[in-house]
């Protein structure tokens, strides 16, 4: 019978303050920074239309992510993306350039950090790699000749790859099915016997680790822990003291077993030893 396992802990990924959609009031930054997205990896999205002014007018557009974009001159804008960043990224295309490319010179608090080529009339994405504080000024050049120009659709700044986010997922041996008895918050066996759980996981299971502890009869026969994933055995130890075993693993995502075991029984009549299992708690990365 499949036992639901418990889901008990999750580390998440720290992230910077939310803005804009997440509770602060976008009037109190600058006012351009209209539509903003974070996520574990994007620290800022902005529309560049909502940066519209008098020398740079936001036009509609085909292909546009919200069917508008910025015809871009010399612009200047102050971005706040709240944590340190890696990278910004640009889409854009031409609008009326007869040589089919122009380019928009970038620089961040005064310092070049790299001109975009823009070619074609189909938005296109390009990211120039620099170390970006948590606010800055963004300058933007469209080198133009006559109506020849930029059209700017989004800027993306980005920040470091997030971190693996790691949970904990805890069977519980009493709710498996086979041998021994449900004792909780154990799995108590006094014969030599097995019992199976199966359990599901949307990442690598790369730890295990499994309480236990043991009644022994006999110095030469102490209880012995099995502990198999998926058939293959991971744990196989004695036990007569409350310990708590490990093992390292490499479990793929999707549906698995865990098999606890006693092994080495020792009955005397007068003593009889026996094996208790709590739970087995599998290390997942996401």
């Amino acid at each position: 019978m499949p036992v639901s396992p418990r889901l008990c802990v999750v580390s998440v990924v720290l992230l910077s303050s939310f803005v804009g959609a997440c509770g602060v009031d976008p009037a109190e930054l600058d006012e351009a920074l209209v539509e903003q997205r974070r996520d574990a990896l994007t620290l800022l999205n902005v529309e560049a239309e909502t940066w519209a002014d008098g020398s740079n007018a936001a036009v509609s557009v085909a292909g546009a992510s919200a069917g508008y974009a910025l015809r871009v001159g010399s612009i200047t804008r102050t971005l706040t993306p709240g944590a340190a960043g890696t990278s910004i990224a640009f889409r854009t295309r031409t609008e009326n350039c007869p040589s089919g490319s122009t380019s928009l010179a970038v620089k961040v608090n005064g310092a070049s950090i790299g001109t975009v080529t823009v070619t074609g009339s189909t938005f296109a994405t390009t990211t120039l790699t620099a170390s970006l504080p948590s606010a800055f000024s963004l300058n933007l050049v469209n080198s133009y000749t006559g109506n020849c120009r930029v059209l700017l659709d989004t800027v993306v700044v980005d920040g470091p790859t997030a971190p693996p986010v790691t949970t904990y997922l805890v069977v519980e041996a009493e709710s498996a099915t086979g041998g021994g008895v449900s004792q909780p918050p154990y799995r108590v066996f006094t014969t030599n016997g097995s019992a199976t759980a199966s359990f599901s996981i949307t990442g690598t299971a790369t730890y295990l680790t499994v309480p236990a502890t043991g009644v022994r009869c006999h110095a030469f026969f102490p209880p012995r822990l099995i502990v198999s994933v998926d058939g293959v055995q991971v744990i196989n130890q004695t036990v007569s003291t409350p310990t708590t075993f490990s093992a390292g693993l490499s479990t793929p995502p999707g549906t698995h077993t865990v098999t606890f075991a006693y092994a080495d029984n020792y009955d005397v009549g007068t003593c009889n030893s026996s094996l208790s299992v709590d739970k087995a708690t599998f290390t997942v990365v996401q």
